[in-house]
């Protein structure tokens, strides 16, 4: 809570409020109900392990990296490297954006100071599709979870479920 209301305060100060502590900020936010329990919305985003696995047993994100270049048909093997996420919200996406961070190639430009680092687009491409498929995964489906299928050539983001508008309407873009 404390990350994200640091991140909050940095964008839109007054909706962190600083002169709340969490548990008024979560009141103050909408996420808790009567007697202070917590909103499923609450839990996914800041629960603990044992509350969380009541909400969203099966996980978050199911994150599998395949060291071979994608092809058509299934691959004759699941997975060289999997990361199953079952942390919250938070800590899944920081989890997420750090596992980007050390798959995609880091480019560096020379500065005045010497070496810095820079965001590839592929980086921000990533993390705009990683934070899409966190907004819109069903967490009324407790027992499926989105997948991540990270090839050599390219990335493949699944959420579960069905989509209410037909693909052809989907490819042609605008608001569905």
């Amino acid at each position: 809570i404390k990350w994200f209301r640091g991140i909050l305060a940095g964008r839109h100060p007054e909706r962190a409020r600083s002169d709340l502590d969490d548990t008024a900020w979560l009141v103050e936010s909408g996420l808790t109900r009567d007697r202070g329990l917590l909103t499923n919305a609450a839990v996914l985003l800041f629960g603990r392990d044992r509350v969380l696995a009541r909400v969203k047993p099966a996980g978050i994100v199911d994150f599998r990296v395949i060291e071979d270049a994608w092809a058509e048909g299934t691959p004759a093997h699941r997975w060289d490297d999997r990361e199953l996420f079952e942390d919250n919200l938070v800590g899944t996406l920081r989890g997420l954006f750090e596992r980007a961070t050390r798959l995609l190639p880091q480019p560096f430009a020379f500065e005045q100071e010497g070496r810095s680092a820079a965001r590839s687009t592929d980086f921000v491409a990533v993390r705009e599709a990683l934070v899409n498929l966190l907004a819109h995964q069903d967490y009324a489906d407790r027992n499926r979870t989105a997948r991540v299928l990270w090839f050599r050539d390219r990335v493949f983001f699944e959420n579960p479920g069905d989509s209410f508008v037909p693909l052809a309407q989907m490819l042609e873009g605008g608001v569905s």
